[in-house]
């Protein structure tokens, strides 16, 4: 029992309350909102990218770790799909984004501060990221439909995307 309790039924019921409840503070939506509002006025489609690093990376299992040029060539990939040339990616991690790999691509930076990160993702019009809670619960929040990404051989489509308003 315990963490395997779901109750999805009560979640779905107070979801616009449980937003609510958990919407961030000024101090921490504020450059977000500046930002969106920049980004919205530029672009027609934005899509944010959690790069995860850290905390399942090569050493252990590293079951979900993906290279930062796997990201790439899914970044890539999401350009072809949507086929917009006003289209511009905000990218998360919990590392250090090394952005001279990303210079070909219109690309948005956060503070890498976790609360601006969560409320950046929730905010873009689709998300991309290796399984995490972090992004599921970005998806839930905003109503963001969300690509998770299994494996490095994954082809991204459409319908590959979805909103997670479930626990898991």
């Amino acid at each position: 029992e315990g963490w395997l309790m779901r109750c999805n039924q009560s979640l779905i019921s107070h979801s616009e309350f449980i937003r609510s409840f958990f919407t961030p503070i000024v101090k921490y939506s504020e450059r977000i909102d500046d930002l969106f509002k920049s980004l919205k006025r530029d672009h027609e489609i934005i899509v944010g990218v959690m790069i995860r690093q850290h905390d399942d990376g090569p050493i252990g299992e590293g079951m979900f770790y993906l290279d930062v040029r796997d990201y790439v060539k899914y970044m890539m990939n999401i350009l072809d799909l949507f086929g917009i040339k006003k289209l511009t990616f905000v990218l998360t991690s919990n590392a250090i984004i090394h952005r001279g790999i990303f210079r070909n691509f219109s690309v948005n930076y956060t503070s890498n501060h976790l609360m601006e990160d969560i409320y950046a993702l929730s905010r873009c019009d689709y998300i991309i990221s290796t399984p995490s809670t972090f992004t599921y619960w970005a998806s839930f929040w905003g109503q963001v439909p969300l690509c998770v990404i299994e494996d490095n051989e994954q082809k991204i489509k459409l319908k590959s995307f979805r909103i997670y308003n479930h626990l898991f």
